[in-house]
């Protein structure tokens, strides 16, 4: 989506160093940004459910303005006036770093979907 947007809404995770934290704790020290009468470009997909653990399943849109200096993931937005294209995606490249702190990751932890939904909601899933 290209064009002028009267409001949108990001969080910005901010820059982490090794060793890297849970992206669920990560995201305690974010912040949200609210852009007003701005321009831009908002990106997305949609990831399939069986596709959980490589990426967040359902729809997942970030924003960048202009000037290509300011953005985050999308929390809301308002269009004003923009241009939709549409590409759809039927392929997937997964590249994966020959590394021994990569071999040692644990990529199926227990609690996955709690991480998922506290990482994209930003609140404890209901017990």
């Amino acid at each position: 989506i290209t064009g002028r947007f009267s409001d949108v809404v990001t969080r910005t995770v901010v820059k982490q160093s090794k060793p890297y934290p849970p992206m669920a704790h990560a995201v305690g020290g974010d912040k949200e940004l609210r852009f007003t009468d701005v321009e831009g470009v908002i990106g997305g997909f949609r990831t399939p459910v069986f596709e959980k653990g490589i990426s967040v399943p359902g729809c997942h849109v970030h924003f960048i303005d202009s000037d290509r200096t300011s953005g985050g993931h999308v929390l809301d937005y308002t269009i004003d006036e923009a241009t939709i294209e549409l590409c759809p995606g039927t392929d997937l490249e997964l590249r994966l770093p020959l590394t021994n702190e990569f071999g040692a990751a644990n990529l199926a932890p227990e609690d996955l979907d709690s991480q998922l939904h506290t990482t994209e909601i930003k609140t404890p899933p209901a017990q």
